[in-house]
């Protein structure tokens, strides 16, 4: 399994300031097949995050069905 690594499209944990000025920023790490990271390659994240949101996939379950399915 792969993973996406990428910015939350909203702040789901704020980022942090600490003390000494370090910045922290919280990002999301989504489980991704192969046929995603060809049709991410190919097009590009925001492609692949649009066709998920209009098929409705639920792409935080690592046991759910790839889309596209193709390789």
């Amino acid at each position: 399994m792969r993973f996406l690594v990428m910015r939350p499209v909203s702040d789901i944990i704020q980022p942090l300031t600490l003390a000494d000025g370090t910045h922290i920023e919280f990002l999301q790490a989504l489980p991704i097949f192969d046929s995603e990271m060809a049709y991410k390659t190919e097009h590009s994240a925001e492609a692949l995050l649009e066709r998920w949101h209009r098929a409705k996939v639920p792409f935080w379950d690592p046991n759910r069905t790839p889309e596209p399915t193709f390789n």
